[in-house]
C-alpha cells in the first residue's frame, strides 16, 4: 500500500513554479489580427517575465496587476536563492551561501574528492546536483544527505536537460544518460566527442565541433547514426530546448534547425554581429553589433522587434532563467551592463570579469559578479554591491533551493519516532524517500543516511517492474511516519511492506 504526500511549504511552491516554466519548445505562431500598440506593448512585457525595474502600469497608465503579482512572488522566493561553492582544489568540501547576503548556510556537504572542473546542473525533483571533475568523473552531490558519489568515469562532456536529466558523452564516444539514478547507455556513438553539447526536445543531443577548418553541428538520437551540418564561423547560441541554433556571423545572423538541414534563415546586418543569445522561451533572439546596438528579433521570420542603443559596443551576452534581464559584456572592459528587458534600458555598469559561470542572475534577481579573488552580489535596481566574500578560483552554481536542518538533528527526530515500532511484519509504516533500478545506488543512499544517524533501509522489489526503495522507519503509526515525512522538506510516500533489506 502506497500513499503519496508532499509538504507544500515555500520550497515546493517554488518547485511547482519551476516545473510550470518547463514549457515545450516554441512553435511557429498562427497569424492573428494586430493588437493596439499600447495593448501589445503591455502584453509583451507580461510575457517576458518578472522585471527588476518595478513599475505598476502599462504604457497607457492602466494598472498592471500581473506585474504586481509576479513581483510579490519574486520577493517571496528570495529566501530560496543560494549559491553552491565548489573548490577548484582537490579534496575540499562544498559550501552553500544564502543570497543576497552571502551568509554561509549551516549544512555539511561532502564534496567530490577530485577537483571540480564545472557544474552540470540540478535535478531538482531528486535534489541531486551534478558536476564534472578534472579527472573526467561525472559526480553527483546528494543534497538530502550531503554526500557525493561518482556516477561514471572517462566523461568528456556533459549537460543537463530542461527536465533535469543529465546526458553525457565519454571519451570513447559512447553516449549515456542518468535515469532514476541509473546510467542508461545509448546504442548511438560518435568517433570523437564534440566540444560542447545541449539537449532538450525528445531526448536528442545537439553538439558543436569547433574545428576552424571543419566546424560542424551534430544531432544525436538514440538508435540512429549522427547527423552533421556545416556551421558558419561566429559566436553560437542554442535555445533552451536545443531546437534552434543561432550563429552571429561577420555579415548577419544565421538560424539553423538541428533536425532539418534545409531549414536555415539568414538576416543581414550593416554592422557586424558580435554576440547572440536566446530568451528562455526562445521566442526572441538578442543580437549585439559593433555599432553598440542591442537588437531583439522574432525567432520565426527574424523580424526586428526593437532596438536599443547601448553605452558602447559589447561582445558577449547572457540571460537570466526567466527573461527579466540580459547581462551584456562591454567590449574590452571587465564590467557588465544589466539590461532591463521589460523597461528596455541598460543599467549602470558594474565591475566584473566574465567567464563560463559568472556573472549570473540568481532566482531572486540578484546578480553575482566576479572581480579578481572576490565574489560579490549586486542589486541591479539600486545599482549597488550587497555583499562580498573571498572566492579564489572556485566554481559556483546558483539555484533556488532551501538548505534544510543538519542531518544529525533530523536523525534525532526519526529515532524518537521509531521507538515502539512493531517491525516489518507487525503493520509498521515507512517513509519512502527514493526509488531506483540501481541496487548499489539505493544501498549507498541508505548507508549515507545511516551514517548521519537516520533509520534508513532498502525495500527490494517483489516484482520485475518494481524499484529498489530507500525508506525511513519503521514507525508504529501512520501519524508518526507522516510527521517525519513533513520534516523532510521533500516529496515522500507512506508505505507498508513485509520485506526489508539492510544495506551491505
Amino acid at each position: 500500500m502506497t500513499d503519496w504526500r508532499g509538504p507544500w511549504n515555500g520550497s515546493h511552491v517554488q518547485r511547482a513554479a519551476r516545473n510550470a516554466q518547463r514549457s515545450a519548445p516554441a512553435r511557429r505562431p498562427s497569424r492573428v489580427a494586430r493588437l493596439p500598440l499600447h495593448v501589445a506593448r503591455c502584453t509583451l512585457r507580461f510575457a517576458l517575465g518578472i522585471p527588476f525595474a518595478l513599475t505598476t502600469a502599462c504604457g497607457d497608465g492602466t494598472p498592471n496587476p500581473v506585474l504586481q503579482t509576479m513581483s510579490a512572488r519574486a520577493e517571496e522566493e528570495a529566501e530560496a536563492a543560494v549559491a553552491f561553492r565548489f573548490a577548484a582544489a582537490e579534496g575540499a568540501d562544498v559550501q552553500i551561501f544564502r543570497l543576497p547576503g552571502l551568509e554561509s548556510a549551516e549544512w555539511d556537504l561532502e564534496g567530490p574528492r577530485a577537483a571540480t572542473a564545472r557544474t552540470i546542473g540540478l535535478a531538482s525533483d531528486e535534489d541531486l546536483l551534478y558536476l564534472l571533475t578534472d579527472a573526467g568523473e561525472l559526480a553527483t552531490l546528494d543534497l538530502a544527505v550531503g554526500r557525493s558519489r561518482v556516477v561514471d568515469t572517462a566523461v568528456a562532456v556533459a549537460t543537463m536537460s530542461p527536465t533535469g536529466v543529465p546526458y553525457f558523452i565519454r571519451t570513447d564516444g559512447s553516449i549515456a544518460l542518468v535515469n532514476r539514478r541509473s546510467v542508461a547507455n545509448w546504442d548511438t556513438k560518435v568517433e570523437t566527442p564534440p566540444g560542447a553539447i545541449w539537449t532538450g526536445a525528445r531526448g536528442r543531443i545537439v553538439g558543436v565541433y569547433d574545428d576552424p577548418d571543419d566546424r560542424r553541428l551534430v544531432l544525436l538520437t538514440d538508435g540512429r547514426p549522427p547527423e552533421f551540418q556545416s556551421l558558419p564561423a561566429g559566436p553560437v547560441a542554442v535555445s533552451r530546448w536545443a531546437d534552434l541554433v543561432a550563429v552571429a556571423t561577420d555579415s548577419g545572423l544565421v538560424t539553423i534547425d538541428p533536425a532539418d538541414s534545409t531549414d536555415r534563415q539568414f538576416r543581414r546586418f550593416r554592422s557586424e554581429p558580435l554576440a547572440v543569445a536566446f530568451s528562455p522561451s526562445a521566442h526572441r533572439i538578442y543580437l549585439l553589433t559593433t555599432d553598440g546596438r542591442l537588437t531583439a528579433l522574432e525567432r520565426f521570420e527574424l523580424d526586428v522587434i526593437d532596438r536599443l542603443r547601448l553605452p558602447g559596443p559589447a561582445d558577449a551576452a547572457r540571460g537570466d532563467p526567466v527573461g527579466r534581464m540580459l547581462l551584456v559584456k562591454p567590449a574590452d572592459q571587465d564590467s557588465v551592463w544589466v539590461v532591463d528587458l521589460v523597461g528596455w534600458q541598460p543599467g549602470a555598469p558594474a565591475a566584473s570579469a566574465w567567464d563560463d559561470e559568472l556573472p549570473a542572475v540568481a532566482p531572486d534577481g540578484t546578480v553575482l559578479l566576479w572581480s579578481n579573488d572576490t565574489l560579490a552580489t549586486y542589486d541591479p535596481v539600486e545599482g549597488r554591491t550587497l555583499a562580498r566574500i573571498q572566492a579564489r578560483d572556485d566554481h559556483w552554481f546558483i539555484a533556488a533551493w532551501d538548505p534544510r536542518r543538519p542531518a544529525l538533528q533530523f536523525a534525532q527526530d526519526t529515532a524518537a519516532a521509531a521507538e515502539g515500532a512493531t517491525g516489518p511484519t507487525g503493520g509498521a509504516f515507512y517513509v519512502q524517500v527514493s526509488s531506483t533500478r540501481n541496487p548499489a545506488w539505493a544501498e549507498d543512499f541508505a548507508r549515507n543516511l545511516q551514517r548521519a544517524g537516520v533509520a534508513a533501509s532498502v525495500l527490494p522489489p517483489t516484482a520485475d517492474d518494481e524499484l529498489y526503495r530507500v525508506v525511513l522507519g519503521p514507525y508504529p503509526t501512520r501519524d508518526a511516519a507522516e510527521d517525519i515525512g513533513r520534516q523532510l522538506g521533500l516529496p515522500y510516500w507512506i508505505t507498508t511492506r513485509d520485506t526489508l533489506q539492510a544495506p551491505a
